[in-house]
């Protein structure tokens, strides 16, 4: 058995623990309990196969690598990720939604690769008829279309910014690292090893995907964490690639996936501390920007009015 295989199920089920822990902490009705865990830590697994392109191999130390990032990264990067998780409405709609979306991309990109489906039918086409379909589906669009038109964004930039804040100094560190190993590299006479073809194109879609819906929030809401749930996703996806790129080898593989793991228990951790009062208490822990409609951490409710 391949030394990455046992790191690969670890990674899984520490997701899926994770969510088994919120669901029952935050009351969640037996069905939830048992099917939101699933579906919930099913989504990194979905992201990173649409990433590659194919099926995950658990014995691919890279695949796993990768799968350990993007995992513990939309932990980090999506605002306020715990209290979407734990709210019933917020989880189904923003994260459960988000993993049947995806994993549904992958089933036609599949499709399509073995030829049952014309090119046209490719999974980014798909991917602008289900924004489309959500779209359609959760705005009034004589609504949308009037807070499209309204130049006034600034406001729901600001929000925007606000929640979005840890995501980008987290991103900015990374680069910075990866800047630092460049001239790290160049200042001992060496050339340093470029980003691979196949990464910057993951890279540079994730980013476009996660503009888009940021862009589509801003103009058409008042923005929330929970509606930024795509764009966090989607950043954690390019720095995957980036930080699989700084640890190619087998012991920087093997290393980032302790780490990540590590720092999934941590976050598992202070989910059970920041939940377990309000079961206590018999009640759902509850916080600015944990359900639709919310204003992001840091701003009063009645300035989103």
């Amino acid at each position: 058995m391949s030394a990455a295989r046992p790191l690969g199920y670890a990674v899984v089920a520490a997701v899926w623990l994770h969510h088994v822990a919120i669901a029952y902490l935050a009351r969640l009705p037996v069905a939830h309990l048992v099917l939101t865990p699933i579906l919930a830590a099913s989504l990194p697994v979905g992201v990173t196969t649409l990433a590659r392109g194919r099926r995950l191999r658990l014995d691919d130390g890279d695949d796993v690598t990768r799968l350990a990032l993007i995992a513990t990264g939309i932990w980090l990067l999506v605002p306020r990720y715990l209290y979407t998780c734990a709210d019933r409405d917020a989880v189904v709609d923003h994260v459960v939604g988000l993993a049947v979306a995806v994993w549904l991309l992958v089933g036609v990109g599949t499709v399509v690769r073995r030829g049952a489906l014309p090119a046209f039918a490719s999974p980014l086409t798909f991917a602008g008829l289900v924004v489309a379909g959500v779209v359609a589906r959760d705005l009034d669009v004589g609504r949308a279309l009037t807070a499209a038109a309204d130049s006034g964004h600034e406001w729901n930039l600001h929000l925007v910014n606000l929640a979005m804040r840890g995501s980008g100094m987290a991103v900015a560190t990374v680069v910075l690292v990866w800047v630092g190993q460049i001239a790290w590299s160049r200042w001992r006479g060496r050339a340093p090893r470029p980003l691979l073809d196949d990464d910057v194109a993951v890279m540079s879609r994730a980013l476009a995907v996660g503009a888009l819906v940021t862009a589509v929030v801003v103009v058409t809401a008042v923005p929330s964490s929970v509606d930024l749930v795509p764009t966090g996703t989607a950043i954690a996806v390019a720095v995957a690639c980036l930080v699989a790129h700084l640890g190619d080898s087998r012991r920087g593989r093997v290393a980032i996936v302790i780490a990540v793991v590590a720092i999934h228990v941590a976050l598992a951790a202070v989910s059970v501390r920041t939940l377990l009062p309000a079961y206590r208490r018999g009640s759902v822990a509850q916080g600015p920007g944990s359900g639709p409609g919310a204003a992001p951490a840091g701003e009063p409710a009645e300035k989103t009015q």
